[in-house]
């Protein structure tokens, strides 16, 4: 089974790419900052549909408050609109999504 984990490297994501990298009945897609691009709904769908995971768990966002008041758009960008484009390419691949926040 695929599963891909968004925010890989986050204290979250990374957690669960070790559990599921451990078991045999997963193939883990981890994806880091940028890699690729959530705000990028063309190239997201395009990674998306390449890898094919059943499963998706995002686990990427901005969760430092300091950063979220400092950047207001920036976090609004990644917490809201790359989930909205996570959730759409997901519909559109017929994956499977669990959102954490």
């Amino acid at each position: 089974m695929k599963i891909m984990i968004t925010g890989a490297g986050g204290f979250l994501g990374s957690r669960l790419c070790e559990y599921f990298g451990t078991e045999s009945d997963y193939e883990v897609i981890q994806t880091h900052r940028g890699q690729p691009n959530l705000s990028d709904r063309e190239e997201l769908l395009h990674f998306m549909d390449k890898n094919k995971p059943e499963y998706l768990i995002h686990c990427a966002a901005i969760s430092n408050l300091s950063s979220c008041e400092a950047d207001p758009d920036g976090s609004y960008q990644v917490n809201v609109k790359d989930s909205l484009h996570l959730a759409e390419a997901s519909v559109k691949c017929g994956t499977k999504m669990i959102f954490c926040s």
